[in-house]
């Protein structure tokens, strides 16, 4: 299903190491044809049990929001 709207897993290491057993448990998800140019990196923040996951996605562009109220 998620390919069907072009999205691929970027994390390729284990986020959760336990013991003598790791897993891939937490995967972030993007399209990589429009944001070709990104990285990603394991942080340890000592809050679970697991690692979270930084995404720094470069030369992105966001649309200007314009509100209006009619």
């Amino acid at each position: 299903m998620l390919l069907s709207y072009n999205l691929n897993s970027t994390v390729n290491f284990p986020t959760r190491i336990h013991n003598n057993s790791v897993s891939a448990i937490d995967n972030i998800f993007i399209d990589k044809v429009k944001y070709e140019t990104y990285s990603i990196h394991p942080l340890a923040n000592g809050l679970s049990d697991h690692d979270a996951q930084l995404i720094t996605i470069n030369n992105i562009t966001v649309d200007k929001c314009t509100n209006k109220t009619q």
